[in-house]
């Protein structure tokens, strides 16, 4: 029953390009969700439902590792255009993905739920599942806008977001919201999940009440809404404070972090990109030194190869598979907390917070108290700490695009065959093209080159 189910749902996404099926009306057999069960078992759908929403090119832009000219030379042309940031490259999964998995997935469960019969007994399990498929949609949204549209801020309120496709129905016409809408849209999606979902649950891929406030800070963060953001992270630290003794892990393992560890508060990752795994992509160098020599966070997160680079091997992902964790984690709450306080000028706060992480990534009896003498020394400091821990979770981007809006002007650099390839703060490449085929199928207007 379930793959009949899966292999409808399919139909759409399989054919969203082709002109016949836009001339039809959807697959009226998506009536075949008939139950709780059916919609749980969709929204266990990792494949779509995480992994299939958050792009990789996310990561892929972004400036914590370099590849050698040889590799540049190997990766297929849509990703070696992006890591050059040529002004005329794309992505087409980067948004397609998100719509096609995710975001439909969650309205046909949203737009089904409403007709299912449930016993006295499943109001609550029905809560719980469309809390989830509303946390899914705005996990979605909330990634296509760090691509495709200009980060936030008061002066671009009224430019072009992303798409807020909120039916399942195909055929309705697509529109690009303004970016207030865009960002309205997900933390209402999220505040909704936070009143709906359960407050704990036996798997990390299934949002929870934590996740959503999580999620919520990590966006509030990204649109600089300081104190709003502190909110939401000191929420979700309040039902995980969890962190790892880095101490207790094994430097010289394969893996040295195991998934769905205490940290974790929910399972996401990246879509795959060449680029991006541990055998190509070497660690920024002034990156990798920046870590001191008590700190344990290099030898878990960091190989050095044989050519004296090194590579990423702290995935909170947890295997060998190459794949980039990018959910939520509590040491991303507190980083998120400490820059909060800090933001608000209370800087002795801020200094509690960051202590209390790092005390867990130093070697036992090496940890002294970090102190900072101004609110704007501790902001950078937390921010410094920010990339060492944070590093290849798909935030260094979102970083990036709101810092330079503070006038920290970060202006990235890539080489390949002797050519020098910049990126400066302002440019319009911070911004993504959307896809052609989008543009032709759809209409909206194209982001500026």
């Amino acid at each position: 029953m379930v793959r009949k189910l899966l292999v409808v749902l399919m139909l759409p996404v399989c054919l969203l390009s082709c002109k016949k099926y836009l001339e039809e009306k959807p697959d009226k057999s998506l009536v075949l969700i008939t139950s709780l069960d059916d919609i749980q078992k969709l929204l266990d759908r990792f494949d779509v439902m995480t992994s299939g929403g958050t792009s990789g090119l996310i990561e892929l832009v972004a400036d914590d590792y370099y590849l050698t000219d040889q590799i540049i030379g190997r990766l297929p042309q849509n990703e070696r255009s992006n890591y050059l940031w040529d002004p005329t490259a794309q992505y087409a999964n980067g948004w397609i993905g998100s719509y096609s998995s995710p975001v439909y997935y969650s309205n046909v469960i949203l737009n089904q739920m409403p007709k299912i019969t449930i016993n006295a007994n499943e109001h609550e399990r029905y809560d719980h599942l469309k809390g989830a498929a509303l946390f899914f949609r705005a996990w979605a949204f909330f990634h296509v806008a760090q691509l495709y549209c200009q980060p936030y801020d008061a002066s671009v309120l009224q430019s072009p977001g992303i798409v807020l496709r909120l039916t399942d129905a195909i055929l309705d016409k697509s529109e690009r919201a303004t970016i207030a809408q865009t960002y309205d849209q997900i933390m209402k999606d999220f505040a909704e999940a936070a009143k709906l979902l359960p407050e704990n649950s036996d798997y990390q891929t299934r949002p929870t009440k934590a996740a959503a406030f999580g999620a919520m800070a990590r966006a509030s963060l990204a649109m600089r809404k300081y104190e709003d953001a502190g909110r939401f992270a000191d929420s979700c630290l309040k039902r995980n404070a969890n962190l790892i003794d880095y101490n207790s892990l094994d430097t010289t393992a394969a893996v040295p972090i195991e998934r769905f560890n205490k940290e974790t508060v929910f399972y996401s990752i990246l879509s795959l990109q060449v680029a991006i795994i541990k055998d190509y992509a070497r660690i920024d160098t002034n990156l990798a030194g920046s870590y001191a020599a008590d700190d344990l966070r290099r030898g878990v997160y960091l190989n050095k190869r044989t050519d004296n680079s090194w590579e990423y091997n702290g995935s909170y992902e947890g295997s060998s598979f190459r794949l980039l964790f990018n959910g939520i984690a509590t040491d991303e709450m507190y980083l998120i907390k400490a820059e909060a306080a800090a933001r608000a000028g209370n800087t002795q706060k801020s200094m509690d917070v960051l202590n209390a992480l790092l005390s867990y990534r130093w070697v036992t009896g090496t940890w002294q108290n970090r102190t900072a003498g101004s609110p704007s020394e501790a902001v950078d400091m937390i921010l410094e700490e920010r990339r060492k821990e944070l590093l290849f979770r798909g935030l260094r981007w979102t970083d990036l695009r709101r810092l330079n809006l503070e006038g920290r002007n970060f202006e990235l650099k890539r080489n390949y065959n002797g050519q020098e390839y910049l990126l400066k703060a302002g440019d319009q490449r911070w911004v993504m093209l959307v896809p052609d085929v989008v543009i032709k199928l759809s209409g909206i207007p194209q982001n500026p080159r």
